[in-house]
């Protein structure tokens, strides 16, 4: 069965959108059904097929490097209101930005952080997040799913790419 992966991102960031389209690319090719909001630029609210697209996702990505927006806050409420599970969000923060999504204590999405600017970071960032996703799924290992691996992967290594280029500048 094909995999349904939500992917969020703040729309105030155009990092976090080039990543987000990037990996939607990428993770159709790999087999999985990758949606990305819908967000009209004349709207604040969900529309329908965001809605819809939250709805039939398997796993909820968030990538949230910058200051969370309203936007993805409603996201990623509706998501929890309508029954996705803290162990089907996965939030990735910047290691050096840190968490900037206010999840209770006791009740944590798997929660992910990227070094943006260190390249060896990134194969250790994909075994984490697989860990991560095992220990949730009740210890069912899936550290088999390569293309669970190349999208998170490759997500990890356009942002820190990015950022190389953008020091660079």
């Amino acid at each position: 069965m094909q995999k349904r992966i939500y992917i969020s991102y703040n729309p105030n960031s155009y990092r976090e959108e080039e990543l987000a389209f990037d990996l939607h690319s990428t993770g159709r090719k790999n087999g999985f059904m990758v949606n990305l909001p819908y967000r009209p630029s004349n709207s604040n609210n969900l529309t329908k097929q965001t809605e819809s697209n939250i709805n039939t996702s398997d796993w909820f990505l968030v990538f949230s490097i910058e200051p969370l927006s309203e936007m993805v806050r409603q996201e990623i409420e509706y998501a929890l209101n309508n029954g996705k599970t803290m162990d089907q969000i996965i939030v990735v923060y910047s290691s050096h930005h840190g968490r900037n999504i206010p999840f209770e204590d006791n009740n944590r999405p798997i929660e992910m952080y990227v070094d943006d600017y260190d390249i060896n970071s990134i194969e250790q960032f994909k075994e984490a997040v697989l860990n991560q996703i095992s220990e949730r799924n009740n210890g069912h290992n899936i550290s088999n799913n390569n293309g669970l691996k190349t999208i998170l992967g490759i997500g990890a290594a356009i942002l820190l790419f990015r950022e190389i280029l953008r020091s660079n500048d």
